[in-house]
């Protein structure tokens, strides 16, 4: 009786944990094997693997909290903060033109910062030292009222970048796995606008 009773607390517990990643992890996700940039080569030496959600759409804070749910060598995922020229360079010859479909990265705007350009940061705390803003669109440009948040630009395929709304649909993103340990939800610093405030009407638009 003790064993059947086991095997049926175990049971439970391995279905809760298939319903937690069923909810978390979209049916049909495009998750392809992550590439390392490797030191001997220049790189950093770490991990990285864009995820395209296959025509779903996800809004920011999603993508973000489902790059930090996954894990790669131990080590746990985040949007990928691009923090010098030779990244950047690495990136896009890995991915190209994939990154212009509305693909995140982990870069966001702080409240309170000056529009467009000020209090840009990234979410593991890394310096700004390098932005690769889309200069033919005038990125940033807080357009959308409310951009807040960074992605590649859609405007073509360089892998510029461009702001965007942290509550709009976003296609995918690029996951890093590098040893930065970021926090778990949302950052709590990044202003997004709630339904009662004025911005609720211009969000409820873009859903």
């Amino acid at each position: 009786m003790k064993r059947e009773n086991g095997a049926k607390s175990l049971f439970g517990r391995v279905i809760r944990v298939l319903l937690v990643i069923s909810v978390l992890v979209p049916v049909g996700a495009g998750y392809a094997n992550p590439i390392q940039w490797t030191q001997e080569a220049g790189g950093n030496g770490h991990w990285y693997d864009l995820v395209q959600l296959d025509g779903r759409s996800y809004d920011w804070c999603y993508l973000y909290t489902l790059a930090r749910s996954l894990t790669h060598e131990s080590m746990p995922g985040y949007l990928t903060t691009i923090t010098s020229e030779a990244e950047q360079s690495w990136l896009f010859a890995q991915y190209g033109c994939e990154l212009s479909g509305y693909i995140a990265m982990g870069a966001y705007q702080l409240i309170g910062s000056s529009e467009p350009d000020g209090g840009w940061v990234w979410t593991t705390g890394e310096a700004w030292d390098h932005a690769n803003w889309d200069p033919g669109h005038s990125e940033p440009n807080n357009s959308g009222y409310g951009e807040n948040v960074g992605m590649f630009s859609i405007f073509g395929c360089d892998g510029e970048w461009n702001d965007y709304c942290p509550y709009c649909h976003m296609a995918g993103c690029v996951i890093e796995y590098g040893g930065h340990n970021v926090a778990t939800a949302c950052p709590d610093d990044l202003w997004i606008p709630t339904e009662d405030s004025s911005w609720g009407a211009i969000k409820k638009a873009y859903r």
